[in-house]
């Protein structure tokens, strides 16, 4: 049942965990209306894009792997070592794919895939075994 001091994120959370069939159909409603409207209102975004098209990726595809590694570790989240090696991740990663993009080419998207299945391959256990560590010591 719903309170009136129930915050809109409590009761977000509510609707996701009691239907989350109904709560992902719902947010891709969300999505696509957001998305349709942007366009329609910003025709011209993509051409304004042009040459940043490749660093627009880069951080899009960088933001989604690391909120997926924090996610999934969010039980950690108040350990600052946690953060610590999570920034150091994100440094590395930035640095990596800088030094790929300058020296090599632009990382094109099937490339992406790879990259963060890799990234993602070594990562999520280095996080586990860090955290734990940590988390033993504290």
């Amino acid at each position: 049942m719903v309170k009136k001091h129930d915050s809109l994120l409590r009761l977000t959370g509510h609707f996701a965990n009691s239907s989350p069939m109904v709560f992902g159909f719902c947010l891709a409603i969300v999505l696509a209306i957001a998305i349709s409207v942007t366009v329609r209102l910003f025709p011209a975004l993509p051409s304004y894009l042009g040459a940043h098209k490749r660093l627009v990726q880069a951080v899009l595809f960088t933001a989604t792997a690391f909120i997926v590694w924090v996610s999934f570790f969010w039980r950690c989240r108040r350990l600052a070592a946690f953060w610590g090696f999570v920034g150091l991740l994100l440094m590395l990663h930035t640095l990596g794919v800088w030094l790929y993009s300058t020296l090599v080419q632009p990382i094109l998207v099937w490339q992406w895939s790879i990259l963060l299945f890799a990234e993602s391959y070594a990562a999520v256990p280095l996080i586990g075994w860090f955290t734990r560590r940590r988390m033993e010591h504290a």
